[in-house]
């Protein structure tokens, strides 16, 4: 009679073969989310210390630090601002949620800031990065129209309003010109809840770089309130 034993051991020596390899895959993988997870807690951190020394005001989180980043009020707000509130999302390659985000062509990790102007801003100015500033169409009660630019540095337009603008402009320009790779979104509106906002994809952020963000955010402010 002939023997299976053979083959049936050789079949198992697969089997437990691909259990193996299966399960050496998988604390590869876990591993790696686990070091992504570490980095991202890192790097929230030290994007909060960059904030902490680049302001006089506390940088106050209400949400985190961890690794999924924070919320945080600065108290007492950057003059010209009466509220400014930092919004950070951190990045890993290794956390699957921020791969997808990567792979639809979505910055993955994000600096997100809002403020309020003690009054009303008299210059105002819309800039979405790969959209037209479709929002500046028309005329608010009371108000001027929004007038178009293109921005050929950038290859992109945005939007201004107001009897003076030229400050606003040229802070626009300046901030083009030092963080343009990274800006997703500038937005200083009357109307607006915040009425400033302003959106930067932070994976190739130089926290060195902070310190000069938020003096042209200042500048900013003050350009958006010349009458």
């Amino acid at each position: 009679m002939q023997s299976f034993f053979p083959d049936e051991l050789l079949a198992l020596v697969n089997e437990q073969r691909e259990l193996v390899a299966g399960a050496l895959l998988a604390a590869v993988l876990i591993g790696l989310w686990v070091t992504g997870r570490l980095r991202k807690r890192r790097r929230t951190h030290v994007i909060l210390a960059a904030l902490q020394g680049s302001t006089r005001g506390r940088v106050v989180p209400f949400r985190g630090p961890s690794a999924w980043g924070f919320t945080a009020t600065v108290t007492p707000a950057p003059e010209p601002f009466r509220e400014f509130s930092v919004s950070y999302r951190p990045m890993s390659i290794f956390d699957p949620a921020d791969l997808a985000r990567r792979l639809a062509g979505r910055p993955p990790g994000l600096l997100h800031i809002w403020a309020l102007l003690p009054e009303p801003p008299s210059a105002e100015i819309i800039w979405i990065r790969g959209q037209a500033p479709a929002r500046a169409v028309g005329r608010e009660p009371g108000r001027g129209l929004w007038i178009h630019h293109r921005l050929d540095i950038r290859a992109t337009e945005y939007a201004t309003r107001g009897a003076n603008t030229a400050a606003l402009c040229h802070v626009f320009l300046d901030m083009q010109a030092r963080f343009g790779p990274l800006l997703q979104r500038v937005i200083i509106q009357r109307e607006g809840a915040p009425q400033v906002e302003v959106v930067l994809a932070t994976a190739a952020l130089d926290t060195r770089d902070i310190p000069a963000l938020l003096t042209t955010l200042r500048a900013a402010g003050r350009a958006a309130l010349l009458r």
